[in-house]
């Protein structure tokens, strides 16, 4: 029972691996988009907290970075990396970019480094995700 058990939670933390490049892209659009949406809702520049520098919204965005955010880019990163030959080279680099970023925007967020040491989300990335999987769509 207990060797079911470790087989069932060791493929659970794989990395599911997709035959084309929509497929993945579709499953990572909706991480994006959530990571996205508490950006907007409740990070540093957000109409909370420019609005009321007293709110909540600190507090807020300090606990979806960890609970949300974070978790989501690791999600990502495992599957980008898992899936990278479905990509062009030139892609590749664009997915590398995100990993780095994902890598350094944990290790600020867990005050293992400096914010000026957070490699910038890419934007390319988002672009490529979002172009890949409305194709033919």
């Amino acid at each position: 029972m207990k060797s079911e058990h470790e087989q069932f939670i060791g493929e659970r933390l794989q990395p599911q691996e997709f035959t084309d490049k929509r497929q993945l892209a579709e499953r990572i659009l909706p991480l994006l988009k959530e990571n996205h949406d508490v950006f907007l809702a409740y990070g540093p520049h957000s109409e909370i907290a420019r609005r009321n520098p007293e709110s909540d919204a600190h507090g807020i965005w300090l606990s979806e970075r960890l609970s949300t955010i974070i978790p989501n880019n690791r999600i990502m990163a495992k599957l980008v990396s898992a899936n990278s030959g479905l990509f062009t080279p030139d892609e590749q680099v664009i997915l590398k970019k995100f990993e780095l970023h994902a890598r350094s925007y944990e290790r600020w967020v867990n005050e293992e480094t400096t914010y000026e040491s957070v490699v910038r989300f890419p934007t390319d990335f988002d672009k490529l995700i979002s172009e890949v999987a409305h194709a033919g769509a």
